[in-house]
């Protein structure tokens, strides 16, 4: 019997042991979570990588104010509370959304939890543009992916381009009709 308990916490010694940790940038490399090795436990920012995204930036278009908020997150587990799950460092994104000639409030998660922005990090699709995903439970679909980026010519200022999500649309969800809803994010070809 001692052999066995021995021989078993070896085992689940070199298990734990071969638990590994990859840059943001080799995480990149793969298509999936279910990609990754099975050693693979944590995505990390090794490089800082996020780090230039993280605070506020204001900005206008299309008659609406934008403050976004950035934070970054480092073990996150995407609220899956799962065993085994990978934990990746990301950027977590509030937004407060106002009509630039009312003033008034059309969004606003800036005192959302982390859990309830529905703006969160996925990772980096080319070296420089950090891909997001962001929705909102409405019947107009206002889903999709957000790249952002930071100037090469001025740090001080971030381009942010929303895709809308269309794939499982269906336009009668929408009030006021889907062709006429305005996204909260203005689209990249809007």
């Amino acid at each position: 019997m001692k052999h066995l308990i021995i021989i078993a916490f070896l085992c689940c010694f070199n298990t734990a042991k071969a638990q590994s940790v990859i840059s943001l940038e080799q995480a990149a490399t793969y298509k999936g979570d279910s990609l990754f090795p099975a050693t693979v436990n944590y995505v990390k920012d090794i490089n800082h990588k996020l780090d230039p995204f993280i605070g506020t930036w204001k900005g206008t278009k299309a008659g609406r104010l934008y403050e976004v908020r950035f934070i970054k997150k480092t073990e996150w587990d995407y609220g899956q509370q799962c065993s085994g799950c990978i934990k990746w460092d990301c950027l977590v994104g509030r937004v407060l959304i106002k009509d630039s000639l009312t003033n008034q409030i059309i969004y606003n998660t800036l005192d959302s939890a982390d859990n309830k922005t529905y703006f969160k990090g996925d990772n980096f699709g080319t070296p420089n543009v950090y891909n997001m995903y962001f929705g909102v439970n409405s019947g107009c679909y206002d889903v999709g992916d957000v790249n952002i980026s930071i100037s090469t010519l001025d740090s001080s200022k971030l381009f942010l381009i929303f895709r809308r999500d269309v794939e499982w649309i269906d336009p009668s969800t929408c009030p006021g009709g889907y062709a006429n809803y305005k996204t909260l994010f203005p689209l990249l070809n809007g």
